[in-house]
């Protein structure tokens, strides 16, 4: 059904389903961050959607001409039906918001060894993809950074993050279930002197410390 609705009508020639044991050309394989270097991310059965980047456009634009959904439909998808605070709303699985004055639709997926954004502009007809086939940390300012370069805005890059040096004793403060919205949560669980979190349907994370102290007030 999808093949024949979906990625065909679309002209996506390049994505189908990743069933492990067929031979698909250029798949790329998973890792994940490990000191002092990277390892295989863990086995999780890809029996599921594989795609490119140029693909992922074809679909934006299938999409925005209402090849694969009716107008009302699409409209739907694309409504913030709940209040995610800070973020604007959330609609069909997307984030509705604007960026740097412009509306936004976005949404971030990651599995073992892979992690990707995607962000439309449906006003402006514009869109960025990120693909990437290790598991991490997304930066907050991903969006609006990306958002900037796509428009012709000069972007300081990121300075990068330096974990903290911190006595593991902090972490039992943090230990436990974050509701961050109605059937999504985040967990926090401690593996020796190390965090990990995981939220709902996604694979768990290193957490690294930032600072030497907790700020109790935001952990609360």
């Amino acid at each position: 059904f999808v093949e024949g609705n979906v990625l065909s009508r679309a002209g996506m020639l390049d994505s189908g389903f990743d069933h492990p044991r067929d031979l698909l050309k250029n798949r790329a394989s998973g890792y994940e961050s490990h000191e002092p270097e990277p390892r295989n991310a863990a086995y999780q059965n890809m029996d599921q959607l594989h795609s490119t980047v140029e693909d992922l456009y074809a679909w934006d634009q299938a999409l925005s001409r209402n090849v694969l959904v009716r107008k009302e439909t699409r409209e739907r998808i694309f409504k913030p039906w709940v209040a995610v605070g800070g973020m604007g709303g959330y609609g069909y699985g997307w984030v509705i918001s604007t960026v740097k004055g412009r509306r936004n639709l976005a949404g971030a997926g990651q599995s073992n060894g892979f992690t990707s954004y995607i962000s439309r502009f449906p006003d402006d007809n514009a869109m960025f993809v990120y693909l990437c086939n290790m598991t991490g940390r997304l930066p907050a300012s991903i969006n609006a950074d990306l958002t900037g370069i796509l428009f012709g805005e000069k972007i300081e890059p990121p300075a990068e993050g330096v974990a903290a040096n911190v006595n593991p004793r902090i972490f039992g403060d943090l230990i436990g279930n974050y509701d961050v919205a109605p059937g999504f949560s985040i967990t926090v669980t401690r593996q020796g002197d190390h965090l990990r979190a995981q939220a709902t349907g996604q694979p768990a994370l290193e957490l690294f410390p930032m600072a030497d102290e907790i700020d109790r007030k935001s952990v609360v």
